[in-house]
C-alpha cells in the first residue's frame, strides 16, 4: 500500500462498528490515530476502551502517551485543547501521570503483565528509573499470577524493542532466569551452551528484589 496508515483506517471503521465491545479495536483504533496525530479520535478511541475495561494494561500505556502527546502539544487550537483537557480530568482525576502510573502498580501487584506496562511508563515517564523499573518488569517470583511462557515473552520482547531503553545484561539475565522456568520454551533457548553454564553465577534480575525493597 501507498500509505499503510489509510491502509488501516479503511479496515478500522467497519471493525469499529462490529467488534465495538473489545478493548483490542478501540486501542488499535488509539494506535493509528497516534500515529497519525487525530486528537480528538484517540481521545474517543481510550474513552471507549476506558469503558469496557479501565485497568486494561494496553490501554493505561495509551493513557499515558496520549495525556503526554498532549501536554507537549503547545499548538492545539483552544477549543481542542478544552475538550481534551475536559475529557482526560475524568479519567487521570487531578493526579499526575507519575501518581497515576504508581497507583496503577499498586492495584495489581500479581499481574506480570499490569507491572510490565506500569514499568514501561516509569521509564517512559523518566529515563532515569530505568534500574527500577526494569526490576518491577522483571518480577517472576511466587507471588505473581500469570507467570507462563507468553507473558514472560512480552516481558522479554519489551526488553529487546527498546521500551527501557538499553539493557543487553538485563535482559540476558531475564532470558537465563525464564529458561531456567521454561527450559523447553524455544523463546528462551541459550544462543551457546556457556551462557547457560554460567547461569548459576549471574546475579538475576528477575529474581533480585534489592532495587525494590522500597518499592511502590
Amino acid at each position: 500500500a501507498d500509505n499503510p496508515l489509510e491502509e488501516a483506517i479503511k479496515f478500522l471503521i467497519p471493525l469499529k462498528n462490529l467488534a465495538s465491545d473489545n478493548i483490542d479495536t478501540h486501542l488499535l483504533a488509539f494506535e493509528i490515530y497516534f500515529r497519525k496525530g487525530k486528537f480528538l479520535l484517540m481521545l474517543q478511541s481510550v474513552k471507549r476502551a476506558f469503558a469496557i475495561d479501565s485497568n486494561n494494561p494496553w490501554l493505561h500505556e495509551c493513557l499515558i502517551r496520549f495525556s503526554k502527546c498532549v501536554s507537549d502539544h503547545s499548538n492545539l487550537s483552544e477549543v481542542v485543547n478544552k475538550v481534551l483537557t475536559q475529557e482526560m480530568q475524568k479519567i487521570f482525576i487531578s493526579k499526575d501521570l507519575e501518581s497515576f502510573n504508581e497507583e496503577f502498580l499498586k492495584r495489581s501487584p500479581t499481574s506480570i503483565q499490569h507491572q510490565l506496562s506500569g514499568a514501561k511508563m516509569m521509564y517512559f515517564l523518566d529515563s532515569s528509573r530505568q534500574e527500577k523499573a526494569i526490576a518491577i518488569a522483571t518480577r517472576a517470583d511466587e507471588t505473581m499470577r500469570d507467570k507462563n511462557v507468553k507473558t514472560l515473552t512480552k516481558v522479554l520482547e519489551s526488553l529487546r524493542d527498546g521500551s527501557f531503553g538499553t539493557c543487553h545484561a538485563q535482559t540476558n539475565e531475564y532470558r537465563l532466569a525464564c529458561h531456567k522456568l521454561f527450559p523447553l520454551a524455544s523463546a528462551f533457548t541459550p544462543l551457546t551452551n556457556e551462557d547457560d553454564g554460567c547461569f548459576a553465577s549471574v546475579n538475576h534480575t528477575a529474581f533480585n528484589h534489592e532495587v525494590l525493597s522500597n518499592e511502590i
